[in-house]
């Protein structure tokens, strides 16, 4: 949605005070000004300075589902599925998919179509 048509839909609602609706207004031109990351749309992680993708863990559907402790999850794993749920849990425009061709990387079902291979590893 457009931010002036965003605007005028949340000014005509009775639902927000007018100050409600100041911050609201104000969190969102936040957030649609903001860069663009790899990590908006697939799991990953900024490692000096690069973006790296991480696959999902072994056992991350019992890590979810279960207590990894009691399952007797090593430590790592443990860590490895805590760091890609983070991971998971900040990508926001869910469904992407991400190709590897030639020397680029397209991401597909967005508005960005080429990531260049220096700011972005797999």
């Amino acid at each position: 949605m457009r931010l002036s048509e965003y605007v005028k839909e949340l000014l005509y609602s009775t639902k927000f005070t007018v100050d409600e609706k100041y911050v609201i207004i104000n969190k969102y031109v936040h957030f649609i000004t903001q860069p663009l990351t790899l990590s908006m749309f697939i799991p990953a992680k900024l490692v000096n300075g690069k973006w790296v993708v991480l696959e999902e863990p072994n056992y991350f559907v019992n890590y979810l589902w279960s207590d990894p402790k009691e399952l007797g999850m090593k430590e790592a794993t443990i860590k490895e599925c805590d760091e890609y749920k983070k991971a998971l849990d900040n990508v926001i425009f869910k469904g992407c998919k991400i190709y590897k061709r030639h020397n680029d990387f397209i991401l597909d079902d967005v508005s960005i179509t080429e990531l260049k291979k220096q700011d972005y590893e797999r």
